[in-house]
Parts: C-alpha cells; sequence; structure tokens
C-alpha cells in the first residue's frame, strides 16, 4: 500500500519553452519517418516518478460475467465490452459500448440483459462512429461523435430524441446539473483542457490547461484522457502521464495527484503525414486505459504495468491491473486475471473489461465487489430488483 496524500498539488504549467519547439528531431523507427518527443518533454511527463513494484499487486475474484442470454437470437457477442457508463438510482443500469456489435448493451447490476440500444437497426452511426457516451440523471445516453463536433441524445430504448452542434470536437464526456464538460478534441482548439457547454452547445466554462506542443498531433495525444464528477469538482484522468487533474467548476485553482507508476515510457513519436495528409497515431504506451469513481470519492484505473513492445500499433499486446486511489490517499492494485480495458463503479460493485486469455482479442465483462467501499446500504438498485 502507498500514500500518496503528500502528492497533490497544485499543478506546475509545462514550461512554456516547450511550446516553442518547432526543429524536427526526425529518425526512422520500424521503417517510417517519424518525428520524436523531444527529452524535456519525457522528462516531464512520467521520469523519477514514484513506482510501484510488481509483488504488491494483490488479485479480486469476480462475482459474475454480464452475458448476452443465448435466448435472444440476435446477431451480437459483446466481443469488446466497452466502454462502460452508468446510470445511477433512480434508473440502475449499466450501458456498455460495443463498436463491434453496432450496439449499446443495457444490464441490471445484477447483470441481467435488458436490452440493446439501435442494435440490429439500419442505422448504427451513433452507437459505431463516438469517442465517448455518458448517462444522464435523466437515463438517456448522450454521445460525442468521433469526426464531428456533435453530441447525440438518445433514450434507453434507442431514439435519437435530439442532437447538438458544437464549436469544437470533444473526446471526453462528463456532464452536471447544468452543463455537459467535454475534453477538447480538435487541434485547432488551444484555450482549455475542458469546456462546459450548455443545451444550445454553447461554451459556458472552460477549465484546465492542455500539455502544449507546437505539432498538433502530439497536442491531442498527450491529452487524452477521462472525466468523471465527483461532488464540485470534474476530474480528469490524463492517459499518457498518469496524472489526475481536479477542476473545481467555480475555476478556483486545479489540483493534481500523480499515481505511482511501475514504468517509464519508450519516447514518444509521430509518424510522417500519409499520402492523404492524415497522421497514424503517435507512438505512446499511456500509463492509463480507463479511470472510474466509486459511490465513496475511491478513484478506480485500469493501470499498465508494462510498455508495449511496438508503442501505439494497434493489437501490441499490453499487461494492466486495476488500481485505486482512496480519499485519503492509500494507493492499492490488483489482478483480475487478465489485462483490464475498462472499469466503471456502481453501488458496492465494480464492472471492468478483461481481455480473455483464451479467445485472441475478445474482453469480457465481469462484476467484482469493491473491497474499498465501507458504508452498508449502497445496494438500493438491487435490492429494488
Amino acid at each position: 500500500m502507498t500514500n500518496l496524500t503528500d502528492r497533490i498539488t497544485t499543478p506546475t504549467p509545462f514550461r512554456a519553452t516547450l511550446i516553442l519547439i518547432i526543429a524536427c528531431s526526425c529518425d526512422r523507427y520500424n521503417g517510417e519517418i517519424v518525428t520524436w518527443l523531444p527529452d524535456e518533454m519525457m522528462r516531464e511527463i512520467d521520469r523519477d516518478r514514484l513506482k510501484v513494484a510488481l509483488t504488491a499487486i494483490g488479485s479480486l475474484e469476480p462475482q459474475f460475467e454480464l452475458l448476452i442470454p443465448d435466448t435472444l437470437g440476435a446477431p451480437y457477442d459483446l466481443y469488446l465490452s466497452s466502454p462502460l457508463a452508468v446510470a445511477p438510482p433512480p434508473n440502475c443500469f449499466l450501458a456498455v459500448g460495443d463498436r463491434r456489435d453496432g450496439a449499446v448493451h443495457i444490464f441490471d447490476f445484477k447483470g441481467r440483459y435488458s436490452n440493446a440500444i439501435y442494435g440490429g437497426l439500419p442505422d448504427t452511426s451513433v452507437t459505431t462512429g463516438y469517442r465517448d457516451f455518458v448517462v444522464l440523471e435523466s437515463g438517456a445516453l448522450l454521445f460525442a461523435h468521433a469526426q464531428l463536433p456533435r453530441l447525440t441524445y438518445l433514450t434507453r430504448s434507442g431514439v435519437v430524441s435530439r442532437r447538438i452542434d458544437l464549436p469544437l470536437r470533444v473526446s471526453a464526456l462528463a456532464a452536471s446539473d447544468d452543463l455537459i464538460y467535454g475534453v477538447a478534441g480538435d487541434e485547432r482548439y488551444r484555450d482549455a483542457l475542458v469546456v462546459g457547454v450548455d443545451s444550445a452547445g454553447a461554451i459556458r466554462s472552460r477549465l484546465g490547461n492542455l500539455i502544449p506542443y507546437s505539432n498538433s498531433d502530439f497536442t491531442l495525444g498527450l491529452n487524452r484522457g477521462e472525466l468523471n464528477v465527483s461532488r464540485d469538482t470534474l476530474w480528469f484522468a490524463r492517459f499518457v502521464d498518469g496524472r489526475v487533474v481536479g477542476l473545481p467548476y467555480d475555476g478556483t485553482a486545479a489540483r493534481v495527484m500523480e499515481l505511482p507508476l511501475f514504468f517509464e515510457m519508450t519516447r514518444i513519436f509521430a509518424t510522417e503525414p500519409s499520402a492523404d495528409g492524415g497522421r497514424r497515431p503517435l507512438g505512446v504506451t499511456p500509463h492509463l486505459v480507463a479511470f472510474a469513481i466509486d459511490p465513496e470519492g475511491n478513484f478506480w484505473f485500469a493501470q499498465r504495468i508494462e510498455g508495449s513492445r511496438i508503442p501505439g500499433r494497434s493489437g501490441s499486446p499490453f499487461r494492466s491491473v486495476l488500481s485505486t486511489i482512496s480519499p485519503d490517499g492509500r494507493y492499492h492494485a490488483y489482478h483480475l486475471g487478465g489485462p483490464v480495458y475498462d472499469v466503471a463503479a456502481a453501488e458496492d460493485l465494480l464492472f471492468a473489461t478483461v481481455l480473455d486469455t483464451v479467445v485472441t482479442g475478445r474482453r469480457r465483462l465481469f462484476a467484482f465487489t469493491n473491497p474499498h467501499i465501507t458504508q452498508s446500504g449502497v445496494t438500493a438498485c438491487r435490492d429494488g430488483g
């Protein structure tokens, strides 16, 4: 167990001089011309951080697996089982995205299957071409389009209720009572890390700072992560460096929590533009893969424990565990039987997407008892069903 209470700080901005780096540090890597992220920025990202020993990792056993019933007769196999989004009381359901199925699957907190959204219908664009989705307090689902600056609202039964056009694309979502928050996902936008938009799509709030760089591909790649809400603060887990940034709604000073890491990344690179002017993904092995907050304020992460052999390449194998930080700064990590791809928290349960160790590429969805929930009476949804 590691205690991190002394590592929660007011963020120090990345050195402004780094924004001015223009010269190309070019080289060949795996037969491609690449541009390397400067060593100065690598030191800022994950060098000299507190390290966790692999021997300190515990393990959790699943309570049950979430499966699509064989009797459903639908062409689904729940092969990818990610992303995950929780609808707390009174709605009480888990939404499970699966782009291979072209659907979002709905389960209750006992693991019982309810229905699929858009699965099998002619138009699956909303449930395949998205960056992220969240469940709103009303029970509606909100999707951020992957290619367009647009939000789409769907009912639990799969009806599109409205669409909102935004000034910029967003790559991760969270919702409060009056605003929708999204991580800036547009290479032209550098004003803030997170924007809050109203019901008309107008920007009403700007929170946090991007890791800056003159190359837009680096800027987008270094600022990917997930958002979650806890009380009056929006929390952003930045995948590349394992830092969690707390952004109060009122715009007061942000806080940064540094997770202990299992490894230091190899240098980050960007490949040269392809013939059509596009770029391949950055060569980067992020420390985090997913982020959730449980009802008692414990932070949960899918955290990598080793780097990929070929950073940034699709299918490159990795190992990851489920890790957590409690409100008082205690850190724990757990093996779940395979690499962890996603996590969600509801009542006294943790839902985690884990790579199948038998069927290549398949991810299975399990429910685990949350070992860090201390309050009784947090099973209203399951008790009521």
